[in-house]
């Protein structure tokens, strides 16, 4: 699992590509040669204040070395996995970490889309029953639905729909 080692292997490899030895990191952040050696071997565990130190020292941000930690624990974790299964490396990443590309999220949707669209139709149809079609959209248009026997309420609920009148107002029953 992750540990003092992956995080030490970290600092050596930053410290590589700056082009320091071990000497003169352990000097610029205060320990001995030995304790920075212990560091990087990951025998001795770093403490924030330390990990702080020798991020300013190697010109990075204690995150970047976390980071890099990470990323060869990662590494030697699905290499280790690859070396049981028999297979290469760059083949187990693959099939772990596949990630659709935003082409195939973007025709994923629109098919998404269409399929919704096209229940979203039926169910107006549906509702609808005498079938008449909203030109621009092609769907069922939307209104009251009311019996073809009864024309005037037919009219009355056409007029209340475009705003053209009020709802007849009920009479109340006599009180006795």
């Amino acid at each position: 699992m992750f540990n003092d080692k992956h995080l030490g292997r970290a600092v050596a490899l930053r410290r590589e590509v700056r082009g320091k030895d071990q000497s003169s990191l352990a000097h610029e952040i205060g320990v001995h040669k030995s304790t920075m050696n212990g560091y990087e071997k990951g025998t001795r565990g770093m403490d924030e204040v330390t990990i702080e130190k020798i991020s300013q020292a190697l010109d990075c941000t204690p995150i970047q070395i976390w980071q890099d930690a990470f990323n060869i624990f990662h590494y030697n974790y699905f290499r280790e996995q690859a070396e049981k299964a028999g297979v290469p490396i760059e083949e187990l990443v693959a099939r772990t970490q596949s990630r659709p590309s935003v082409e195939q999220i973007q025709v994923s949707f629109q098919a998404l889309s269409d399929t919704l669209w096209k229940l979203f139709a039926d169910v107006l149809a549906f509702q609808r029953p005498d079938g008449q079609l909203e030109s621009r959209t092609q769907i069922p248009a939307w209104g009251v639905v009311v019996s073809s026997d009864t024309q005037a309420k037919r009219k009355r609920a056409l007029d209340l729909r475009r705003g053209k009148s009020k709802s007849p107002k009920r009479k109340e029953p006599a009180r006795r």
